[in-house]
């Protein structure tokens, strides 16, 4: 920024040496009296009588004049303190001054105001160590070199407006102890590490072109950095901001770094743009953090920090994939855009995510152990002394209204004041874990004289709401909070279908458990809708009273037990006849015919006392009666009028009693078994919205690795057969005998490791009983990447893995696989960053529990070891030439014994087939888990390079996917000889493809011997 140049004419009295026509001042410095010129024009002898006269401390008065370094030094000796042989100068003005050379002011001290309003320093300024005791006044200075203030001290206000700093700014250790003013200074490379600002910083529209280092500054008062800029790095990693934080607007082209930061006051990031990463980890905020507004366009982490208040991200926008890993008392996500995928992991938050927008998958998770240093001193925790007073780390959500649920996943999320209405697509919602909703009111209440019991079960927390607002309300009912949204108006109505909802989101991952509870709230809701039909509301309310709308087995048993001894009671009181009747024959002769007619007289009515009708003959008689009518069978008793009545009730209504009661027991049988079962049933839920391609089926493939980790050579198929639906198999089952195109064949049974079963939205994985740990594999795997990088694999539906054929289920991506196409640069670099991702996907804290690959390179030199005899008589001559290099090379490299504990240990898939990762036209996505595992970046890239499919039909530019990577030395060491490895395990699999029917085109084992002699040159 150039600064704005002096007047013509100035308003002190000037040299005007060197004047011309075309300029009308000339030289504009100030004149020593009583001289006429500046001192850069005085002549010699009165230049050094007017140097002699300056003491220490003495006001000066320099403006405008031009400075050489050797006039400086001059000066700033004759006022040099004999004491300390510093230069010490009471008010100094230098605005408009020109310093042409170095100006060395180090270790000076100015007692009075210093002013160098408009100076510009062409060469270097050194103020190293001065002291400036008043006000220290450098607005739109320019400093063309270096600018040093490294321990200088500012007890006044220091004052940099519209500063330009062209070369290097350091602040290093300086202290300010008024305000410090930098509001639109310009900075190409400043340096403020471990500063102290004691008064207000205020770096307000300042801009950063390079670096800005505040690292381990510390800012005592509010720090101001609204509107600025920042190209570079913006370090402030370890910074203790005691005052208000502000850096609303502020825009951070390059990483900004704020790891370990302390903020004392609040934290305002609001419309703040962050355009590459965003580091908060281990930071901490006292009071409130506001990112509303703000813009993360790469950031993939942003945390793990701790707020001991609210975190604000209302209005936030994510463009691409991150982890937020947040431990703070609330978190508000009002509007907050999510453009890929997400995965929030929270500890003791209450969490408003009201109308957040995201249109890939998001999952919310309650971290149950405290969040782990990734950098820094290994297992190291994430301190949470700010939320000392919080009770317990769960996480709770108030709101979810206005979200579009059909991509979110809740995992052991606290839902009991959760606020549903208004959810679209709440019945595509996945809960997990343990996911809590609040309950009725526990113990026996009295309302007008009368118990009332709530029988247990999960209920939403507008239901507690609308029924507190009842006149009948009993306690124990939750009240709204006041400003929580728009609760009043939230009734019945509006209830019903958040329960129907959540019911067959419960019944589509079968988990009838809860499912039971919600039909029940959808029932009680419908009940008490006083918009629905009378009759309807009537039904219900018999429906309700009989069995608990078919759920309370106990309800509908104590109702019939009633009903069947109100009609016991009846038939033995007034049911059942006096006497009963005896046939009384009369006959009649007439002629040749005797008619005998019996007549049978009508049943008399008991007349005797009551308690006399209560015999043990009358009991039996009228049990016989109940006994019948319960199974809707006509006893054959002799019965009164009222007893006729009495069973013809008993018939229409204990049958039906009976039916409640058995269906509220099956439904109860049903529940126990399936909260006793082994495992979830392996059937994929109807409730995930369609994402599979309609017309390919995954390609089930194996690696070199994997394959020989599994004992069992291999061929490979490189003709393309033609991918049929699962549906047009019987049952939609297909196996992977015969495996799909480009992967390893298992042509005979005893090869076939699983089937796969392909539908419209989901695939099911069956493995052979022998190979149970696959499935434990893939399970682990799925689980594993869903919670931290969701979206880059496919979504754990359900696993049954103690079934004898172990069974996944998982939802179907969409995409074509990578195998057999030529990529372009595009998608190298998509497949590139998405391993990148996968690599360091899971934290180390977790990736300590998940057990080594299979098919690692010991494992790889046992089993070269293994073939070798079988297999060197066989192969032809260029292949065994090939072999033999490889072992020689082998036998030299050490491998066997080398332990990698400078390479970092990493996810690994455990598959390089191209197959197994699918191009959806912007990125790429992974399946096949199955022998997935610790591993390292070199061996799982290895993986991918040597695969067959990797050059059989279509070469990969390995090169140019190599390139994308920044592997350490001695990962690139080990990625080297890992491809040799695995180049050699390739060509003792290809050997094996012999016979009449071999599965590979003529010479691809050649193919593969020249590869590998390639890579040993």
């Amino acid at each position: 920024m150039a600064s704005t140049p002096a007047p013509l004419v100035p308003d002190w009295p000037y040299c005007g040496d060197g004047v011309t026509s075309g300029d009308r001042a000339g030289c504009i410095g100030r004149s020593v009296d009583p001289h006429p010129s500046c001192l850069a024009h005085l002549s010699g002898l009165d230049r050094d009588t007017h140097l002699a006269s300056l003491n220490a401390g003495d006001d000066i008065d320099y403006r405008g004049t031009s400075f050489t370094d050797q006039l400086l030094d001059q000066l700033l000796n004759a006022l040099s303190d004999p004491t300390t042989s510093h230069p010490r100068l009471g008010d100094a003005r230098f605005e408009s001054a020109t310093f042409t050379g170095d100006a060395d002011f180090e270790s000076a001290t100015f007692t009075g105001d210093a002013r160098f309003h408009l100076a510009i320093f062409t060469g270097n300024a050194w103020f190293e160590s001065a002291t400036f005791t008043r006000e220290a006044q450098f607005d739109s200075v320019t400093f063309t070199g270096t600018a040093g203030f490294e321990s200088v001290t500012f007890n006044g206000a220091a004052r940099f407006y519209s500063a330009t700093f062209t070369g290097e700014a350091w602040f290093l250790l300086a202290t300010f102890t008024d305000a410090a003013v930098f509001i639109s200074a310009t900075f190409t490379d400043a340096g403020f590490r471990a500063a102290t600002f004691t008064d207000t910083a205020d770096f307000g529209s300042a801009a950063f072109i390079r670096d800005a280092r505040f690292a381990s500054a510390t800012f005592t008062g509010t720090a101001q950095f609204r509107s600025a800029t920042f190209a570079g790095t913006a370090d402030f990693g370890s910074a203790s901001f005691n005052g208000a934080a502000r850096f609303h607007s502020a825009s951070f082209t390059g990483a900004a770094d704020f790891e370990s930061a302390t903020f004392g006051g609040t934290a305002d990031f609001g419309s703040a743009i962050f355009t590459g990463i965003a580091d908060f980890e281990s930071a901490n905020f006292t009071e409130d953090v506001d990112f509303g507004a703000a813009v993360f366009e790469r950031a993939a982490e942003l945390g793990p920090l701790v707020c001991g208040n609210t975190v604000f991200l209302s209005g936030a926008r994510f463009s691409g994939p991150v982890t937020l890993s947040i431990a703070a008392r609330r978190l508000e996500c009002h509007r907050t855009r999510w453009e890929s995928t997400a995965a929030l992991r929270l500890r003791h938050a209450d969490v408003d995510f009201a109308h957040a927008v995201f249109e890939y998958p998001l999952s919310i998770a309650a971290e149950q152990a405290y969040f782990r240093h990734s950098r820094g001193t290994r297992g190291s925790v994430v301190p949470e002394d700010l939320l000392a007073g919080t009770t317990g780390s769960g996480v709770s959500i108030v709101s979810l209204r206005g979200v579009d649920a059909a991509h979110l996943v809740l995992a052991d999320i606290d839902l009991t004041q959760c606020q549903f209405t208004g959810t679209v697509y709440l019945d595509q919602i996945r809960l997990e874990g343990n996911c809590t909703f609040a309950i009725v009111p526990a113990r026996t209440q009295w309302r007008r004289l009368r118990p009332q019991q709530f029988t247990q079960r999960r209920t939403l927390a507008e239901e507690h709401y609308w029924r507190s607002r009842q006149p009948t309300a009993v306690p124990g009912w939750q009240q709204a909070v006041p400003n929580t949204g728009h609760t009043e108006h939230v009734g019945p109505a509006q209830l019903a279908p958040v329960y129907r909802a959540l019911r067959k989101a419960f019944e589509d991952s079968k988990n009838e458990p809860d499912a039971a509870d919600f039909y029940y709230g959808e029932m009680e809701m419908r009940r008490h809708d006083h918009d629905r039909p009378r009759a309807e509301r009537a039904l219900l309310a018999g429906y309700w009273a009989l069995s608990g709308y078919g759920l309370r087995a106990t309800r509908a048993v104590v109702w019939l037990l009633l009903a069947m001894t109100g009609t016991l009671l009846v038939m033995m009181l007034w049911g059942l006849p006096a006497d009963s009747w005896k046939p009384e024959t009369v006959g009649i002769l007439s002629g040749r015919q005797v008619r005998l007619p019996t007549g049978k007289p009508d049943p008399v009515n008991p007349t005797n006392a009551l308690h006399e009708r209560l015999s043990t003959k009358r009991f039996e008689g009228s049990l016989r009666v109940v006994v019948n009518s319960v199974i809707f069978r006509s006893s054959d008793q002799d019965l009164t009028t009222a007893g006729t009545y009495t069973e013809m009730a008993s018939r229409l209504t204990e049958p039906v009693l009976l039916g409640l009661a058995l269906l509220a027991i099956r439904g109860y049988q049903a529940i126990r078994a399936l909260t006793s079962g082994n495992g979830p049933d392996p059937s994929p839920p109807s409730h995930q919205p369609a994402t599979g391609g309609q017309g390919r089926a995954w390609r089930v493939a194996s690696g070199a690795a994997g394959l020989v980790a599994r004992g069992h050579p291999g061929r490979v198929r490189t003709k393309r057969p033609t991918v049929r639906r699962a549906a047009s198999q019987p049952g939609g089952r297909r196996t992977n005998r015969g495996c799909l195109a480009g992967s390893l064949s298992m042509s005979s049974g005893q090869w076939s490791t699983h089937g796969v079963e392909l539908g419209s939205r989901s695939v099911i994985k069956r493995f052979r009983g022998e190979h149970r740990e696959q499935a434990e594999r893939e399970w682990r795997a799925l689980k594993l990447l869903a919670r931290y990088a969701p979206g880059l694999a496919p979504e754990p539906w359900g696993a049954d893995l103690e079934a004898p054929e172990p069974t996944v289920v998982m939802s179907r991506l969409s995409g074509e696989p990578l195998r057999g196409r030529s990529l372009d640069a595009g998608q190298i670099k998509a497949l590139a960053a998405t391993l990148s991702r996968l690599y360091v996907a899971v934290p180390p804290d977790a990736l300590a529990a998940v057990p080594r690959r299979p098919g690692h390179h010991q494992a790889l030199i046992a089993q070269i070891c293994s073939w070798t005899p079988q297999t060197q008589a066989q192969a032809g001559d260029e292949v065994s030439r090939a072999m033999n290099h490889g072992l020689a090379w082998l036998a030299d490299a050490g491998m066997e014994t080398a332990v990698q504990s400078d390479v970092p240990r990493v996810f690994g898939p455990g598959d390089g087939n191209l197959a197994n990762y699918l191009w959806d036209g912007s990125e790429v996505r992974v399946v096949d888990f199955e022998d997935s595992g610790v591993s390292d970046r070199a061996f799982e890239l290895a993986e991918i390079t040597e695969h067959v499919a990797t050059w059989v039909d279509q070469p990969l530019d390995i090169e140019a996917f190599l390139e994308q990577f920044e592997l350490t030395a001695a990962e690139s060491v080990r990625l080297k000889d890992c491809r040799r490895l695995l180049a050699l395990i390739w060509l003792f699999l290809l050997s094996f493809d012999k016979g009449d029917k071999p599965r590979n085109p003529p010479g691809t084992a050649e193919r593969q011997a020249s590869r590998l002699l390639n890579l040993l040159d």
